[in-house]
């Protein structure tokens, strides 16, 4: 469980490129898109501007099947390569060091899928579960989204 607050937490991966810039946390809140790779960390968006959620790391060897998507689900996959395989979860006023590391990746690069389970912006008691799952990937792959919804 992390608490949130400002719509929005990171998942730092090794070590960091620079500041992230405004444009990029911008683009992840304005756009059809759960999250954004800037300078070394994902910008995860959230449904809520304020609480507590429930965010699962999963580290993979290889790309995991994707089942259907339930209707309260969302789907943002990213390739990225990062200075590193440590990572740090950044919620409010906190930071998390995580035990595990990503798997080893002969190219340096991987893929990064977030399933959001109930991101919902009016719910008057939010309930919030982010599934972040990391695999060794060989070649850059576009980015995939499903049923994103814009997050006023």
């Amino acid at each position: 469980k992390i608490f949130i607050q400002y719509g929005s937490f990171t998942v730092h991966v090794g070590l960091p490129d620079g500041p992230p810039s405004e444009t990029d946390a911008l683009d992840v809140m304005e756009a059809h898109h759960l999250m954004e790779w800037s300078a070394g960390a994902f910008l995860i968006a959230t449904g809520m501007q304020v609480g507590e959620l429930t965010l699962n790391l999963t580290m993979l060897n290889e790309q995991p099947p994707l089942a259907s998507l339930e209707e309260n689900q969302e789907l943002d996959e990213v390739t990225f390569r990062p200075n590193g395989t440590a990572l740090v979860v950044i919620g409010f006023d906190m930071s998390e060091p995580v035990s595990e590391v990503l798997p080893h990746s002969a190219t340096g690069l991987y893929r990064a899928r977030l399933i959001a389970t109930g991101r919902e912006t009016d719910a008057s008691d939010p309930s919030e579960t982010y599934s972040l799952e990391f695999w060794p990937v060989a070649d850059l792959e576009p980015r995939r989204t499903e049923r994103v919804r814009h997050r006023p």
